[in-house]
């Protein structure tokens, strides 16, 4: 019991610490790019390079079905797996890492807001 007791102690403080949505097979990545970037608004190849490498590496988590990039956001990403599972685990990778400079924080969304993100 007691190393039940610890997965469940550990899933829930990830679960805290990952955002107050329930887990989904949706994670929002925030802090991804600044939208007043140079790169960002210099190359136009920028934001489809970003999703790209976004879906390469959270591919190791489970297998990615779809990533948007919200141009318009403060660096906001997007992504579906093909399981809760996977994007547990992918959000828990990636909550606190740094990139380009910025830490990300992970969050579970939902198919709505999924749905309705704009796409780069």
């Amino acid at each position: 019991a007691g190393v039940e007791d610890n997965i469940g102690a550990e899933r829930a403080a990830l679960l805290a610490r990952i955002g107050s949505a329930a887990p989904s097979p949706y994670v929002l990545l925030k802090n991804m790019f600044d939208p007043a970037g140079k790169d960002e608004t210099s190359d136009p190849d920028f934001f489809g390079d970003l999703r790209e490498d976004i879906m390469e590496e959270c591919g190791k988590f489970g297998k990615v079905e779809a990533a948007k990039v919200d141009r318009a956001s403060q660096g906001h990403v997007l992504l579906q797996f093909d399981s809760t599972g996977s994007a547990t685990k992918a959000a828990s990778s990636m909550h606190s890492r740094w990139f380009a400079g910025k830490q990300i924080t992970a969050e579970f969304t939902d198919e709505a807001a999924f749905a309705s993100a704009p796409s780069a």
